[in-house]
């Protein structure tokens, strides 16, 4: 659990795909320990408790999703973001070729 904790921290300051690859692994390998017939309690739902452990593991799987979903939100907006920034870059270049000066 500590692990997936620092992951997670290191998750919400770099945003990075391959962190949250092993995020995700590790969330699954965690629940493979604890349920490790998480698949089988989908087909039973009998006991209250069993039902309950399924409906939190669906509700993990959900937020992670949801997670994947703003880091490519936020990737889309980074892009857009390093686009304009060249753009700039490029007119700074047109400006000191047009004047013949440079920085």
């Amino acid at each position: 659990m500590q692990e997936i904790e620092s992951l997670g921290a290191a998750l919400g300051r770099t945003g990075s795909m391959a962190v949250f690859a092993r995020y995700k692994a590790l969330i699954q390998e965690f629940l493979k320990k604890i349920v490790p017939d998480l698949h089988q309690l989908a087909k039973k739902r009998t006991k209250l408790d069993a039902k309950k452990t399924y409906l939190i593991a669906e509700n993990i799987d959900k937020k992670i999703k949801e997670l994947l979903e703003k880091m490519v939100q936020k990737e889309k907006s980074n892009i857009k973001l390093l686009s304009t920034i060249d753009d700039i870059k490029g007119l700074l270049i047109d400006i000191i070729i047009l004047e013949g000066k440079e920085e």
